[in-house]
This record gives C-alpha cells, sequence and structure tokens, in this order.
C-alpha cells in the first residue's frame, strides 16, 4: 500500500519497523562485549534511560548499555534508524525490480527522488547482508558461469562490465562486481575528439577487468578448497583478459594442476539458447535488460554513480535469487526459488529474507561478506570523474 508512505506508521502492524524491547538484540558499539554472539544476551545488559518523541514514529524508547555505557534507542536496530520519511520498502522493491526509476518510484509513493535514494540505498545494504548470510552457507556444488554484463554510468563515454557469476543449473548469481572501460567501438572525429579531453580528466584502469576476474578467481579458488575433493568448471567466453585476471591466482593454477578446477572457454558468437553453455548468464543478461531501468536498451534513466547502480543491482539479486521461482512457464512450472535449486532450504531464504528483512537493521560485524558485498556495502566502487557533472 503505496499510502503508507505518510503519516505515522501503526506500531501493532507486523511491517512497522517500530521495534519492540523483546527486539532489542545487543549493544550497537561495536568496541563492547554485548555486540558480539551469541545472541539472545537477555536484558540485564541494558536499562531504559527516558524516551523522546518524534513525528515519525511518536515516542521511542531510550536505552543505556551496562557493558559500556553507549546510550542507543530502538530505533538503532531499525532499518528506518534516524529516518524522517516512512515509505514501505516492499514498493520500493517492486519498483526498482519493475524498471522504474528512482523518480517514477517517488512519483508513485508521493514522495521526492531524495528520499527514495535514501531508502534503496538502506535496503541495499540489507540485501548485502542477506545474500552475504545465505551465500556463506553455501557449498558451491554446480558448474558456474562468468561473463561481462555492457553497460555505463554517467555518459557512455564511460561504458562498464557487471562481471557476474552465476550458477549453470541454479542460475543463482554468487557474485557481482563492477569495472568501468574505456569506450570502444566505431566513432565519429567530433566523438574521438571529445573522449580524448574527457580521458584528460578521467582514465579507466586499462586492467581494471582483469583485476575484477583476479577478485573472482580468488573467491572461486575459496569456492574449491571448500568442495573436499571435488572439481569445479568455471565457463565464460574467449575474452583475453578473463583468462589473464585468472592466471593471478596462483590456487587456481594448483587446482588446475590437480584436477580439481576447469576453466572452460567457449565462442561468445554462438546462439544463446538453452544448449549453449554460457547459458545461465545469457539468461541473467536479458531479465536485466528488461526488469532494472538503468540498464534497458539506449535508456534515459542510466545510472549517474557507479555505487547507486550497485545498489539497484543487489536488490535485484536478492529478487532473482531468493524471490523469484525458478521456471514460470506453464509447461515447465517450478516455483523454487533459485537459491532453493543452488542448495539453500527454503526456510533459511524466507529466514532471512522475510517480514524482518524491510523492519531490522543488518550490521556488518554480524556477517562475513564477499568482496564484492564489502565494497557496494561502504560505496566504495569508483564512478568516474566523481560526482558533478554528466558527460
Amino acid at each position: 500500500d503505496a499510502t503508507r508512505c505518510t503519516g505515522r506508521p501503526d506500531p501493532s502492524s507486523s511491517s512497522s519497523t517500530l521495534l519492540r524491547e523483546e527486539e532489542v538484540p545487543f549493544c550497537p558499539n561495536r568496541g563492547c562485549r554485548y555486540h558480539y554472539p551469541p545472541f539472545p544476551q537477555g536484558k540485564g545488559w541494558y536499562g531504559r534511560w527516558g524516551v523522546y518523541e518524534t513525528a515519525a514514529f511518536g515516542t521511542v524508547q531510550r536505552y543505556r548499555c551496562r557493558g559500556c555505557g553507549k546510550t542507543f534507542s530502538s530505533q538503532t536496530f531499525s532499518l528506518d534508524y534516524y529516518s524522517k520519511r516512512v515509505v514501505d520498502y516492499r514498493v520500493v522493491e517492486r519498483g526498482l525490480c519493475e524498471c522504474m526509476s528512482e523518480a517514477g518510484v517517488g512519483r508513485w509513493l508521493g514522495v521526492s527522488g531524495k528520499v527514495v535514494r535514501n531508502k534503496v540505498g538502506r535496503l541495499a545494504r540489507q540485501a548485502v547482508g542477506a545474500h552475504g548470510k545465505l551465500y556463506g552457507e553455501l557449498t558451491v556444488g554446480e558448474g558456474v558461469v562468468a561473463d561481462g554484463f555492457e553497460t555505463w554510468c554517467r555518459s557512455q563515454y564511460f561504458p562498464g562490465h557487471v562481471n557476474w557469476v552465476v550458477g549453470e543449473t541454479s542460475q543463482l548469481v554468487y557474485l557481482q562486481e563492477y569495472v568501468t572501460l574505456r569506450r570502444k567501438g566505431a566513432m565519429r572525429e567530433a566523438q574521438k575528439r571529445r573522449r580524448a579531453e574527457v580521458e584528460r580528466r578521467w582514465r579507466a584502469d586499462p586492467q581494471g577487468l582483469e583485476a575484477s576476474f583476479e577478485r573472482i578467481g580468488e573467491e572461486v579458488a575459496r569456492w574449491v578448497g571448500r568442495l573436499g575433493g571435488r572439481s569445479l568448471v568455471l565457463t565464460t567466453d574467449e575474452h583475453p583478459a578473463y583468462v589473464r585476471g585468472l592466471a593471478r591466482v596462483g590456487e587456481l593454477e594448483e587446482f588446475r594442476k590437480e584436477g580439481l578446477f576447469e576453466h572452460r572457454q567457449v565462442s561468445g558468437k554462438e546462439a544463446r539458447s538453452r544448449d549453449n553453455p554460457l547459458f545461465a548468464v545469457n539468461y541473467l543478461d536479458r531479465q536485466v535488460r528488461k526488469d532494472v531501468a538503468n540498464h534497458v536498451r539506449q535508456t534515459t534513466r542510466a545510472a549517474r554513480n557507479v555505487n547507486d547502480l550497485m545498489n539497484r543491482l543487489a536488490i535485484y539479486r536478492v529478487m532473482h535469487n531468493y524471490r523469484k521461482s525458478y521456471r514460470l512457464r506453464p509447461d515447465q512450472r517450478d516455483d523454487r526459488y533459485h537459491g532453493e535449486v543452488a542448495g539453500l532450504a527454503r526456510e533459511r531464504i524466507e529466514a532471512e529474507v522475510g517480514d524482518s528483512y524491510y523492519r531490522k537493521r543488518r550490521f556488518f560485524t554480524h556477517g562475513v561478506l564477499p568482496a564484492e558485498g564489502w565494497r557496494t556495502w561502504a560505496r566504495m566502487w569508483g564512478t568516474p570523474m566523481g560526482e558533478g557533472k554528466v558527460y
């Protein structure tokens, strides 16, 4: 219900972000012994410390930790901590995953684009945390496919690759990286001069794609190490940068010699059919092209900031991996989630991305994130020429 964006949420509602006292789980101070598991720690570690009034949530209770003395409130653990406007995060998620822009979602909810952008950032950290938790429980027992999805940020003088690693059978998105590339292809003389002008101020890392696949290779090596003697096959197209990046990971070369790892290369020019070994990543390309506004062909809603682009893809990844049915066609209907096909229990998925996903704030200290997840959480993806004028 989009009307929830105005007024005060009903504390009795299961979707309200106003947390109850029994939902105060730990001290938010990372230097306190009561910040870390095991949970629950009972109520003896904190005491009530007054109240304060808010326009969005009414009366909010404050507490004080008896271990470190830090004060906090029930809103500290809410997804809407320090928030002045309350919106339904389900509406934000649905809009972004159905090809709406942030401005469009804002018009739908009756709030500004700035409010929506703030909520997208919060929801993206929830998505990164949820995926990181479930990803950490997975043993990758299937072949995986990796490839770069071509897009751009700020302008077409700054093309980029979203490098995905996808399960060959499950089509689960395990990893997603971003790297900005140098503009290539046929250009008019005026466009070449413009590119030269832009590159006097900012130039893409010529080895950025190799560095991205090196990070992917490090994660794949960890997967192989946990397989207990079983082998893993990584399929890519014939892009030479992929080979050079993976070659930087010495562990993969050792696993290859032991017969535990194989890098299979397939021509990217083959038909994108179900028989193509790259089908899993080709399928994901198609889904993102139609579902995420930033990546529609010749889009007028292109991203202006790489971190915002990756936030939206983090939200979409949770929708794709843990909410969407594996097969939708009536003759092939399969209501399992992609995560279930990859080996996760449905109960675990629903525990991570159920009602609490929209209410309880996640803390990065309580989960192990892959490197790409941490970069998204901390907004460490580089944006060409920073923020400002769009070229």
